[in-house]
């Protein structure tokens, strides 16, 4: 009864509301962008120097807001994923569930602990 829209909205929601692997996906992004737009920084310096052809004003623009954006959008990443931890640890989920205690008899240590009191 589900159609293709209702299983890939079913889809992301679980992803978004169980994992916080998605909060990386800004913090990447940005590092790749920052790091193209050092290289055409890089390339636009060889341009200019080396074959002493002077590029369009546009460039520096260009450099400008592809450096400052993935910058930017990296920063993003980073306090997306420490509220995203801080959002984990205030659901106060343990660390791992005990499905059977074996070898484990509470009372009989409770009574050991009152005796050397």
């Amino acid at each position: 009864s589900y159609t293709m829209i209702k299983k890939l909205h079913y889809g992301f929601r679980s992803v978004i509301s169980f994992s916080n692997r998605l909060l990386f996906v800004p913090i990447y992004l940005g590092i790749v962008i920052t790091l193209l737009s050092i290289v055409f920084i890089i390339g636009v310096f060889i341009e200019q120097f080396v074959f002493h052809h002077n590029p369009e004003g546009w460039n520096t623009l260009a450099i400008a807001i592809f450096f400052f954006g993935g910058f930017t959008l990296m920063n993003l990443g980073v306090m997306g994923a420490y509220i995203g931890n801080i959002f984990d640890v205030s659901r106060e989920r343990p660390l791992y569930i005990i499905q059977e205690e074996k070898n484990f008899d509470s009372d009989e240590e409770e009574e050991q602990e009152d005796d050397t009191l």
